[in-house]
């Protein structure tokens, strides 16, 4: 996947590319499934199964998915929500990236009686369940980007319905490109398993009632972060979930340096 670094504005999307193998130090297998990394020795010696060695020892790593993996983390199992509102958030996990002691970043906005994810954390159905929320009310979802922590979609493609996948189209195909690359299927394939809903920045979009308006944020890689706005009993109600976004002292180096514009800096100052 190529590396992205953006330049963007409030009214519309730039991005300027960098190829990603100038990130990386490519080193092929050879005819006989070995690649020499100087003291370590990678071999490849059955579907999905490598042997990593050195020159005291070895460890073998298999890729294939057949057993089920839980949770480093405690997940407690009998919590029971108060039930579902007009609009509300449930909170999947918070942590920071990676961790073994809680889950990583994750909600769960209810609205009319479904939910929607706002991204898709890591084990995912364990998360769910603790916080007492079933697949079938899982109507779809919004990616916010695509790194680990967020972009866990494989348990969505075994959901008992197709599931709304709401995002920009950019991270949608990078999203079935990352899917794919574990898979090993074609990105049309795996994206028949779900349904596409386009969002564009500085567009509001009304989903069911309930409107969606995305705004860009500064990180690493793509990234939106949204607002979720619906009337109710005569008053506008809004949610605005920020997503990964750089420091704000980091966000105006940026500006200072002509990263990002200073339509994007006022937004982000309105939201922040």
């Amino acid at each position: 996947m190529a590396g992205n670094h953006q330049k963007n504005c409030a009214s519309g999307q730039r991005w300027k590319h960098y190829s990603g193998r100038g990130f990386f130090n490519l080193r092929p297998f050879d005819p006989k499934g070995r690649v020499n990394l100087g003291e370590v020795v990678i071999e490849h010696t059955e579907v999905d199964l490598y042997r990593v060695s050195d020159t005291q020892s070895s460890g073998d790593i298999d890729l294939n998915q057949d057993q089920k993996i839980d949770p480093a983390y405690f997940v407690q199992a009998d919590y029971l929500p108060g039930g579902l509102v007009k609009l509300g958030m449930e909170v999947l996990g918070g942590a920071s990236g990676f961790t073994l002691d809680e889950p990583g970043t994750g909600l769960a906005l209810s609205y009319n009686g479904d939910y929607l994810l706002i991204d898709s954390l890591p084990f995912l159905d364990q998360n769910l369940f603790a916080r007492g929320i079933a697949k079938n009310q899982v109507s779809g979802g919004f990616l916010t980007h695509l790194h680990d922590d967020h972009c866990c979609m494989f348990p969505l493609m075994l959901m008992p319905h197709c599931v709304d996948v709401i995002t920009t189209r950019e991270i949608f195909e990078m999203a079935m490109e990352k899917l794919a690359c574990g898979l090993g299927w074609s990105p049309s394939v795996i994206a028949e398993h779900f349904r596409f809903v386009e969002v564009k920045i500085g567009e509001e979009l009304n989903y069911f009632g309930l409107h969606i308006r995305p705004h860009l944020t500064v990180h690493s890689i793509p990234t939106i972060s949204v607002t979720f706005s619906t009337k109710y009993r005569g008053m506008m109600r809004s949610i605005c979930i920020v997503a990964d976004n750089n420091s704000m002292e980091s966000t105006r180096n940026l500006q200072k340096s002509g990263v990002i514009c200073d339509s994007t800096m006022s937004t982000l100052d309105t939201l922040i």
